[in-house]
């Protein structure tokens, strides 16, 4: 059983209470308190932002405000890094910020794992001690979320997630979409929050041209979260893989995203900037990104790392996770890859380094102290003395790099293979990544740029290839310094629907929306998902009649999980640009839309420009879902037409986005109707009310009226409408509880 984030607090107790502290632990840390609450925290009121999420694209990431991102402390989720976005399957179940100095005599570490040694706020006075910072309980010092002005005064508003709690929940959604500009100004900015004047149109004026500037934020990305925190308190150095007297070091995080297609959809990009606030040279020091992946079902992970030259003479600074067979507990059949890069490592005298080192090791082994932490960042593991041992690779050679061979080759050659040192016996793994080593003299600073990229294609090991594609944009961005070309918005769809047929309508504004030079607008695409989160299935195009239908262009092929050269990146009829599409058709499973099931659909804007370089011939927006349910209307429908669906119920529907939610329901229901759902023994289990004339279905979560699970059984409802009034049976089957269920 996976217990790892459904233990939470007293509910550990009790399960150890039951079933004795080894079940109660299962999958956490053996040599430090269970997580993940880990060891205790500082007993200063802080501050704490544990809830926050860059989610713009397919991937939604937690980001709090002391170091740890990756990581739902609450418990809500099996992790931190959900992919794709609006499911709750997860890539990571926790990450965090590792620092390394040699401060005077003595080795200082400071780590962001299940508990975090950094607090949130600046250092104000590092030549105190302890240091003098800002009140981390100051309600000011939150992760700021901020998108990009794309053209709707929304952009720059505050806008809470429109979807009910239950909705959030199931979908493992953020509550806040982002936070208005002001709020950013006001409480960002006087900590130190990058920001610049925005310069838009005036229309308080009615003089075409007229402009006025707004102060806003200095956006990377689409989307941005930032926040500031330090690790200039002594009593949150708890953690037992750090536990040393700060290093007096204060972090700037920005944490950004692309909203689009293609390979930086799945990449998050995290820049920090280190300042030495202390009156101390931190000498021979690293800077470190550690990870507990989980990919899925966190028993079969392998680790690696990519340094080797590929078969076309590139080398990357990427570390990576990967399952250990081609089935997943979570992913089923094509388990993905995650990774992160050291895009831009610290500044070494004339230098810029990448990935210098990296480490894993199994839960049970992580490292006991900061000796040992620090001697993993310089690539190294630890003898029984405490002194530093070098990583020796199968083939007896010294490396900083542990598992740094190809997967693919490796599988290749097999046993004839001299050369590829990778990861064997799939297990619970821990990695880390390193750069270094660097001095920071008092008051100096250094900049970090680190990737977050996951692949999917085919299988575990193509999904390597999937993610080396998604790793070089991320690289090829960096070397943009981000300026990037910015594709069309996706338009506003409204979605209407009837007795089985779904409509589509979308707002033609985006066309007006500025692009790169070379670049004009070219169309709209329909696609249908499987799931909310996809995968999608292209239907057809609305695009501009001009001659322009196919363009091809550099793509990762998903069919054959190779890249292509040239493949269609655009598939235009010369239909014209349209605003409506209606269809009958279910395209996911090549049947016909049926009444009261959720369907998924998605309208995408694309630019063209033929004469760009091959993998940016077509700038195509991100897809934003929108749920379609086919239904008649709810005043063409008398209370003799209602239907339970499915019936019988066998402990699972189609309407159930996982295995939390339980879904049946009540098609054609006239505007106001209550039904009323009796047991056998004539005992009321449930009243279902609605009175809205805008749908004809009601949801029943399976639910008694005290919220528990109904049991297996036969079931009558009474359907009361103010025209009439019906019976009807409903078989409810329900599988047998379990544990992680809960």
């Amino acid at each position: 059983m996976n217990f790892r984030s459904r233990i939470q607090g007293a509910l550990a107790v009790g399960l150890a209470l039951l079933f004795g502290a080894n079940a109660a632990l299962a999958g956490m840390p053996v040599n430090r308190a269970a997580r993940p609450f880990g060891t205790a925290r500082p007993t200063k009121v802080q501050q704490q932002d544990l809830s926050r999420r860059i989610d713009i694209n397919n991937l939604n990431l937690f980001v709090t405000n002391e170091g740890s991102f990756g990581f739902d402390v609450a418990g809500n989720f099996n992790g931190g890094l959900l992919y794709p976005n609006h499911t709750t399957n997860s890539a990571i179940f926790a990450a965090g910020l590792w620092v390394g100095a040699k401060v005077g005599s003595e080795y200082r570490v400071t780590v962001a794992e299940y508990s975090d040694e950094y607090v949130a706020g600046r250092i104000l006075d590092g030549s105190t001690d302890p240091a003098t910072s800002d009140d981390p309980g100051d309600p000011r010092l939150i992760v700021y979320k901020v998108n990009r002005f794309r053209g709707s005064p929304s952009d720059t508003a505050h806008v809470d997630n429109p979807n009910a709690p239950d909705v959030q929940l199931e979908r493992a959604e953020d509550d806040l979409a982002h936070h208005s500009w002001s709020e950013y100004m006001f409480g960002a900015v006087p900590f130190g929050a990058p920001w610049r004047l925005w310069r838009f149109d005036n229309t308080a004026t009615p003089t075409a041209g007229d402009s006025v500037d707004i102060p806003g934020p200095d956006m990377l990305g689409d989307q941005m979260l930032w926040s500031v925190y330090n690790d200039g308190l002594p009593d949150a150095h708890t953690n037992g893989s750090g536990g040393t007297a700060p290093l007096k070091l204060q972090v700037e995080q920005t944490t950004f995203a692309f909203e689009r297609q293609g390979p930086l959809g799945n990449t998050i990009f995290i820049k920090y900037k280190f300042t030495n606030k202390g009156t101390t040279t931190l000498d021979s020091m690293y800077v470190a990104q550690w990870a507990d992946p989980d990919l899925g079902g966190f028993t079969d992970d392998l680790v690696g790392a990519d340094t080797l030259a590929d078969k076309t003479g590139k080398n990357r600074s990427l570390g990576y996770c990967y399952n250990g067979t081609n089935r997943d507990d979570v992913y089923g059949d094509v388990p993905p890859a995650l990774g992160f890069d050291f895009l831009k490592g610290p500044i070494s005298g004339p230098d810029t380094l990448g990935l210098t080192s990296f480490s894993k090791y199994i839960n049970g082994t992580d490292p006991v102290n900061a000796n040992e932490t620090y001697n993993y960042m310089r690539g190294y593991t630890t003898d029984s003395d405490g002194n530093p041992d070098p990583f020796v690779d199968p083939f007896g050679n010294i490396t900083k790099y542990m598992v740094s061979g190809d997967p693919i080759v490796k599988a290749a050659l097999g046993n004839a293979d001299t050369r590829n040192w990778v990861d064997s016996s799939p297990a619970d793994r821990r990695f880390f990544l390193s750069s270094g080593p660097f001095s920071m003299a008092p008051g100096s600073t250094q900049e970090v740029i680190v990737a977050i990229v996951v692949g999917q294609c085919g299988d575990r090991l193509r999904s390597l290839q999937s993610l080396r594609f998604v790793d070089d944009a991320a690289q090829e961005a960096y070397n943009l310094n981000f300026d990037i070309p910015t594709p069309p918005r996706a338009p506003d769809v409204t979605v209407s629907s009837d007795h089985n047929l779904v409509t589509l309508d979308w707002d033609r504004s985006v066309e007006a929306d500025p692009l790169l030079a070379g670049y004009t607008f070219e169309g709209y695409n329909v696609y249908q998902g499987a799931t909310i989160a996809g995968p999608w299935r292209f239907i057809t195009a609305f695009d501009a009649v001009n001659g322009i239908r196919q363009v091809d262009g550099l793509r990762f092929d998903d069919g054959q999980c190779e890249i292509l050269p040239l493949a269609p990146l655009a598939r235009g009829t010369d239909f014209g640009l349209g605003s409506s599409y209606s269809t009958s058709q279910d395209f996911v499973s090549g049947t016909t839309v049926k009444d009261g099931t959720d369907y998924y659909y998605a309208i995408s804007s694309y630019a063209t420009n033929p004469a760009a370089v091959p993998g940016a011939r077509v700038l195509e927006s991100g897809l934003k879902a929108v749920v379609a349910r086919p239904q008649r209307a709810a005043g063409a429908v008398t209370a003799k037409q209602v239907l339970a669906v499915p019936n019988p119920y066998y402990a699972h529907s189609t309407y159930e986005q996982s295995q939390f939610a339980r879904r049946i329901r009540f098609l054609n229901c006239p505007g106001t109707t209550t039904i009323r759902i009796y047991n056998l023994a004539g005992q009321l289990v449930r009243t279902l009310e609605k009175n809205d004339p805008g749908t004809s279905v009601i949801e029943w979560n399976v639910q008694t009226e005290g919220g528990l699970p109904v049991g297996s059984g036969v079931y009558v409802y009474h359907v009361s409408t103010p025209a009439g009034q019906s019976t009807g049976r409903l078989v409810v089957l329900m599988e047998k509880e379990r544990l992680n269920n809960f």
